[in-house]
């Protein structure tokens, strides 16, 4: 019915010939622990999607290549056929985090809550969603019968505990939690202590990798201070585009365009980190890392990964950056701090209404 030519479950293979079991020197197994391992395995390799499930938007540019044979990846991070990249570049999966929940979720009769098998979970500002004890209250019964979806009765931490259960292929886990937060004391204990915790203390510049470009990177330097410094004051007493200043522009976007193309393709800066397990009982490992502009800064994310939020809180905003009032003196009167909202001078007031 579905174009399987065979009598078996084994595409004609000669079990008399070959056998029907393997012993490793580990333990036994049959052609069909073999097909179900390779099943799984082929199963992930081929699907035409991101392996990211993310709470910010990665773009990934590897395509699959098909000659009607085994397929193979294309992953090279360096290519720079722009049609290519936008003809098979995909985002990330839009996370659901009611999947990652084994007690209460947060929306009922979730289709998508039993969807994530396996798969690299991206989750920038882990800190902000999961908190700490600090942070995040117990949970509350809202109405009789009812419990609200908190932190504390959702079981994240619970199926992060568990993910290797959900993803393992052949003793392998096919699936890692990359998280990120400005401190990481702002993730609860819980949950840290499953991390190993990698921070970063020092960047390098970026440089070019290689001195092969140093005439190149020469050429750049002498040439943009005295370009800017012309074209400034040009512009500011020279309306138009006059022949002098339009020469001078083309000459210097030659060098200028030919430098940022090298620059963007060939350098790196060297990242200086630890990594510590979470629970910090062990001494930190200081590691480097160069990073590649090519790969990494290729518009692979935005940094600003909640823009979408405070657009919307400005667009909505009834009063704007030039409806603030400005100080009248050099020191802020008694009026000028209450208009600030501020808990600090909401405290110095309670001293007048104390005495």
């Amino acid at each position: 019915n579905y174009g399987y030519d065979y009598d078996d479950f084994i595409f004609g293979y000669d079990v008399d010939k070959y056998g029907y079991t393997y012993y490793d020197n580990l333990e036994e197994k049959t052609i069909f622990d073999v097909l179900e391992t390779y099943g799984q395995l082929y199963y992930i390799y081929v699907i035409n999607s991101a392996l990211i499930i993310s709470n910010y938007s990665v773009r990934v540019d590897d395509y699959l290549e098909d000659f009607g044979n085994f397929p193979t990846w294309e992953q090279d991070f360096f290519r720079n056929d722009v049609e290519e990249i936008k003809n098979y570049s995909r985002r990330s999966h839009i996370i659901d985090f009611d999947a990652l929940r084994l007690g209460l979720k947060m929306l009922k009769n979730n289709k998508f809550k039993d969807s994530i098998d396996f798969g690299i979970i991206l989750i920038t500002e882990i800190g902000k969603e999961r908190g700490n004890q600090y942070t995040v209250k117990k949970a509350r019964n809202v109405t009789a019968g009812f419990e609200e979806t908190t932190q504390n009765n959702d079981l994240f931490n619970v199926d992060v505990k568990m993910c290797r259960h959900r993803a393992t292929i052949d003793n392998f886990p096919f699936v890692a939690f990359i998280m990120d937060e400005q401190r990481a004391s702002s993730l609860n204990a819980d949950l840290k202590e499953l991390c190993d915790v990698l921070y970063i203390f020092e960047s390098s510049d970026f440089t070019f990798i290689t001195p092969v470009f140093a005439l190149d990177e020469l050429a750049y330097m002498l040439a943009t201070p005295a370009f800017n410094k012309f074209y400034v004051k040009n512009r500011a007493h020279k309306a138009g585009d006059n022949v002098l200043r339009h020469v001078i522009k083309k000459l210097y976007h030659l060098i200028f365009n030919h430098y940022v193309k090298l620059f963007n393709q060939y350098s790196s800066c060297i990242l200086t980190y630890t990594v510590q397990d979470g629970k910090g009982d062990k001494e930190a490992k200081k590691k480097k890392y160069r990073l590649l502009k090519k790969k990494i800064h290729a518009g692979r994310f935005a940094t600003d990964a909640y823009a979408g939020f405070y657009y919307e809180k400005t667009k909505n905003s009834k009063a704007g950056f030039l409806d603030l009032p400005e100080y009248a003196g050099k020191t802020a009167t008694l009026s000028e701090l209450n208009l600030q909202n501020s808990y600090f001078a909401e405290d110095l007031n309670k001293t007048f209404i104390e005495k």
